[in-house]
This record gives structure tokens, C-alpha cells and sequence, in this order.
């Protein structure tokens, strides 16, 4: 890269470089929120540097930089083309998160999150974004209950299982709809049967944003609760056709990430498009539950 690289905005070869990635799993990450990109002109898509230096900060599996052998110093240099000296960890992000995490419920919903929210550990890196919103243009808020939710992409905090184990049947589906906004795949898959081992309207967001991701597996579970167990939850069923009736601009999102992932990922494996369990699950829920 040369040494003259000083802008904000970086190549996806660039940043494949920088996380020791491939260009297409930089593309997943952009799509999914991780990184953020802008695209200049139809052919050209420019990724924004510090959230680069941020998705490498937030893996947590140990000391990720040390795990791969890439120091902080270069890191640095090669998103910017600088030496700098390693700076020490600026520790566990103190802040507001866990009232924040309330903004992600409805206010029917905090007497059973409440118990859920107040197990979060703290995390070493804040939450990233929000699910409604997208980088090609301003989308509106997503509501629930005439009121005005914020749901996270993702957050960076430990999965308390044990904790969790111990809670009411609602509050263990509220943290289950915490987690489904982890950034492990596998957490939210767990995460995802808690919310459905338990019928809560207001489950519904959290259920439909995983549709908008390319964890396959995690749109085949829902895909397979709505085709074989739905009929045993109709508060779930009634979140879902109000939460389609309140968001359009929002399913309509879901629905075009649901297809982008289809057309890069998944085609060969689901020649047709409707068969993609994440699509198929939107027809069901925008379907037969309105």
C-alpha cells in the first residue's frame, strides 16, 4: 500500500489487508454493518478507515492482534501508512449501554427485559449502529407499540448463560433478544432459541432483523418455528403482523439485504430465490400473519 495513505477512506483491498480477510468477507462485513463504506460513483465503494481499526478492536477472543501476529503500530501503518507507537488499552467502555439496551424494547416489554438488561457485562467497545438505518440513504425510526425503538446491529458484551438459566421464562426470551444482536454467529443462533421457546409480541423485531443477515442456519431456524410452531405462540404471531404493519420501509430493507445475500452467497444452494429460507420466512410473516 503506499506510504502516501493517509485518507479516511480506504480500498476494500486495503482493508482486506488490514484484517487479513479476503475482499468478499470485507464486503459481508460492510453489508452486515460491521464496516462502513461510501460509495463514490456506481463502480466505486470506499471503506471509512476508523471503522476498520474498530472491527479489529472488537474481536474479543483473547488478545485477537496478538492471536494473528498484527501489532496495533502496524495495523496503523498499513491503514494510514504511519509508525506510531502501541498504545495501551483504553479499558472497559463505562457508559450508558445498558440504558440504552431499554430503548431497544417497547414499554410493554420492560418488566421482563429489565432483569435481562441488568445481567449484561459491561464490554470492552461500545455497540455498533443501529438495525434501521442503512448507508445508501436516511431510513425512518422502527416502531412498536406506537413507540419508537433503537436496536443495535451488534454489541461486543458476554453471553452470561448461566445467569440467563436462572431467569423467568420472559426475561430468558428479553436476553435472548439482547443477544440475537451479538456479534458471534453462534451466540445469536443461541440467543434465537430462547426468544422462541417463549411467546412475546414483542420478540417480533428482533426475530425479523435476523432475516436481514447471512447467518443461513439462524433464517432456517425462524423459517422453521413459523412453518412448525408458530400456531403455539399467537402473541409472537401478533407482534409479527403489527410489526409488518408499522414498519414497511423497514421490511422492505430487510427484504432487499435478505435478497442481496441470496444473490452472493447463497444461489447455488437455493436456485430459487424464494426458496432461500430467510425470504421465505418474509413471505410467511408479511403473508399470511397481515
Amino acid at each position: 500500500m503506499p506510504a502516501t495513505l493517509t485518507r479516511r477512506l480506504v480500498t476494500l483491498a486495503d482493508a482486506a489487508d488490514a484484517l487479513a480477510v479476503s475482499t468478499r468477507t470485507v464486503r459481508r462485513y460492510i453489508a452486515d454493518g460491521q464496516l462502513e463504506a461510501v460509495r463514490l460513483g456506481r463502480k466505486t465503494l470506499r471503506i471509512k478507515a476508523d471503522s476498520v481499526e474498530r472491527l479489529i478492536d472488537a474481536k474479543p477472543v483473547g488478545n485477537w492482534r496478538r492471536a494473528v501476529g498484527v501489532p496495533r503500530a502496524l495495523i496503523t501503518q498499513v491503514m494510514y501508512g504511519q509508525d506510531v507507537r502501541m498504545g495501551e488499552s483504553a479499558g472497559p467502555v463505562r457508559d450508558d449501554f445498558r440504558a440504552r439496551l431499554r430503548d431497544a424494547f417497547p414499554t410493554v416489554a420492560f418488566a421482563a427485559a429489565s432483569p435481562a438488561i441488568d445481567l449484561v457485562p459491561p464490554a470492552d467497545f461500545p455497540s455498533v449502529g443501529l438495525v434501521h438505518e442503512s448507508n445508501n440513504r436516511p431510513w425512518p425510526s422502527l416502531n412498536f407499540e406506537r413507540e419508537t425503538l433503537a436496536i443495535p446491529v451488534r454489541i461486543y458484551n458476554g453471553f452470561p448463560s448461566r445467569d440467563i438459566e436462572r431467569l423467568a421464562p420472559a426475561s430468558r426470551a428479553a436476553a435472548g433478544c439482547i443477544y440475537t444482536r451479538h456479534h458471534d454467529g453462534h451466540v445469536r443462533q443461541r440467543a434465537l432459541e430462547l426468544v422462541l421457546s417463549h411467546g412475546a409480541s414483542w420478540s417480533a423485531p428482533f426475530m425479523v432483523a435476523l432475516l436481514a443477515e447471512y447467518v443461513v442456519e439462524i433464517c432456517a431456524d425462524i423459517e422453521r418455528f413459523l412453518r412448525d410452531g408458530l400456531d403455539g405462540f399467537p402473541e409472537t404471531a401478533g407482534g409479527l403482523g403489527q410489526f409488518v404493519d408499522s414498519n414497511p420501509n423497514f421490511m422492505a430493507l430487510t427484504r432487499a439485504r435478505a435478497v442481496s445475500y441470496w444473490a452472493e452467497y447463497y444461489r447455488l444452494d437455493f436456485l430459487r430465490m424464494e426458496t432461500y429460507p430467510a425470504l421465505h420466512a418474509l413471505d410467511v410473516i408479511e403473508g399470511a400473519l397481515r
